[in-house]
């Protein structure tokens, strides 16, 4: 299964989504969706994750005029021998932006997680604010979960 979603959230936008993933225990799923947000927008969005044999889900989110704001927060459950991974990339683009990603999870049984989240500051994004959490709970002793947070602030050209 590969659930794609590309929105723009134009000029002084809202956008807010949800969605609920409750796939079979024998399906595998490559998800993206990717947002753009211009000034003064504001996209949020938020995912729960609760079934599959493997479940990826990559979310992009460009802010790319002054102001823009981005807010994702996911909560998810392994159980058995799950694979739920997890990747973000908050790209600021413009100055005056906010990015907030908070994901929070169990694995359970010989369940697995992953989090994997890049933080972008491009030079012309001064007074950016931006956070990425990842709280994880293993319930049974054969259970992994691993965080991987990465800030990259880019250099200005010369």
């Amino acid at each position: 299964m590969v659930p794609v979603l590309e929105a723009t959230v134009g000029s002084h936008g809202y956008l807010r989504h949800a969605v609920i993933q409750e796939m079979g225990p024998r399906v595998w799923q490559l998800a993206h969706q990717a947002f753009r947000v211009d000034q003064s927008g504001t996209v949020e969005t938020f995912a729960v994750a609760l079934g599959g044999d493997y479940a990826r889900t990559r979310v992009d989110c460009r802010l790319a005029g002054r102001g823009a704001e981005g807010r994702l927060a996911a909560a998810y459950y392994g159980e058995d021998d799950q694979m739920l991974d997890f990747r973000t990339f908050q790209d600021h683009a413009a100055p005056d932006t906010t990015s907030e990603f908070t994901f929070k999870g169990a694995v359970d049984g010989s369940s697995r997680s992953v989090y994997s989240g890049l933080i972008r500051v491009r030079p012309e994004a001064v007074r950016t604010s931006a956070h990425q959490t990842n709280r994880n709970v293993k319930l049974s002793p054969n259970a992994w979960a691993k965080s991987v947070p990465q800030t990259r602030r880019s250099k200005p050209t010369t």
